[in-house]
C-alpha cells in the first residue's frame, strides 16, 4: 500500500513537472486600438524593379494644390537620391574592376557625371499616379507615385561619356552597361 501510494505521489510530481517545464513563458501581446493603414502606391508595381527607377512622395498641407505640388517634390526628391546611389555604386563597382585611372580626377569626373545624369533625367519622369485625401482635420494628404525608365538613365551616362574625350578614354561602354545592368537587377 505504501509503495502505491509512493508510486502515485512520483506519478501526480513528475506529471506537474513535465505540466510547468512545457508551458512557454512568452505572453501574445494584444493589438489594441490599432489599426493597420495601407498607404497608396505601396504594391509591387510602384517599386523600383529591373527596368525602372520609382518613388512615391507624400505632403501634408491646408492646401490641396499645395499638397499635391510638395508630394511631387518629395517623390523627384527621393528618386534622385535612388538613382544617385546606384550610379555610386555603379561607378564604384566599374573603378574597382576594370579602371587603371584611379585619380582623383576620374574621380571628381565621375562624381560629377553622376550628379549631371540625375539632374536630366528627372525631366524625363512620368507620373504613375497622384492621390488626395483630406483629413478630419481640414488638411489635406496627397501621394504621387513616378517612375523613370533605366534606359533613359543609362542614355544619360552614354551621351556624357561619348562628349566628354577623357571619359571616353577611361570608361567601356559595354563593361559599363554589364555593371550597370547587374546593379539593377539588385533592385
Amino acid at each position: 500500500m505504501k509503495t502505491k501510494n509512493l508510486f502515485l505521489l512520483f506519478a501526480f510530481i513528475t506529471i506537474v513537472a513535465l505540466n510547468l517545464g512545457c508551458k512557454t513563458k512568452k505572453s501574445i501581446e494584444k493589438v489594441e486600438d490599432m489599426t493597420e493603414v495601407k498607404e497608396p502606391f505601396s504594391t509591387k508595381e510602384y517599386k523600383t524593379d529591373v527596368d525602372y527607377f520609382r518613388a512615391v512622395g507624400q505632403s501634408k498641407s491646408q492646401d490641396a494644390s499645395f499638397s499635391k505640388t510638395k508630394s511631387e517634390s518629395d517623390a523627384r526628391a527621393k528618386l534622385a537620391s535612388a538613382i544617385e546611389s546606384n550610379m555610386k555604386r555603379v561607378i564604384s563597382r566599374y573603378a574597382s574592376e576594370y579602371s587603371t585611372n584611379k585619380t582623383q580626377d576620374y574621380n571628381d569626373k565621375t562624381q560629377e557625371m553622376v550628379l549631371d545624369i540625375t539632374k536630366q533625367t528627372i525631366p524625363d519622369v512620368t507620373i504613375l499616379g497622384n492621390k488626395l485625401f483630406k483629413n478630419s482635420d481640414g488638411s489635406y494628404t496627397s501621394y504621387t507615385a513616378i517612375e523613370v525608365k533605366k534606359e533613359a538613365i543609362f542614355n544619360g551616362i552614354k551621351n556624357k561619356i561619348s562628349n566628354d574625350q577623357k571619359l571616353k578614354i577611361d570608361i567601356d561602354e559595354a563593361k559599363f552597361k554589364t555593371i550597370f545592368d547587374e546593379e539593377m537587377k539588385k533592385l
